[in-house]
């Protein structure tokens, strides 16, 4: 069990609003896009995600604008 947080898997997703780089999101389960929790039960109930998008000349983007691609790690919450 412990492996699958020793791995990581990278993904990429659509910015559902604007985001911070760098933080963590959740993913719409309707949509699939990248967005803030609205409430507390969302941050139990859907996939969590850890945005970190590096652009391709290698600096961090600190903000990533509705309907752009970013880069996603996949998120476990343990309790």
């Amino acid at each position: 069990m412990l492996n699958r947080f020793q791995n990581g898997t990278i993904v990429d997703f659509k910015a559902g609003e604007d985001i911070k780089n760098n933080d963590i999101y959740i993913l719409d389960p309707v949509t699939r896009e990248v967005r803030k929790a609205r409430n507390c039960d969302e941050w139990l109930t859907c996939q969590l995600v850890y945005v970190n998008n590096v652009s391709l000349n290698n600096t961090i983007d600190f903000c990533i604008n509705n309907g752009e691609k970013c880069r996603c790690w996949i998120g476990y919450l343990v309790l």
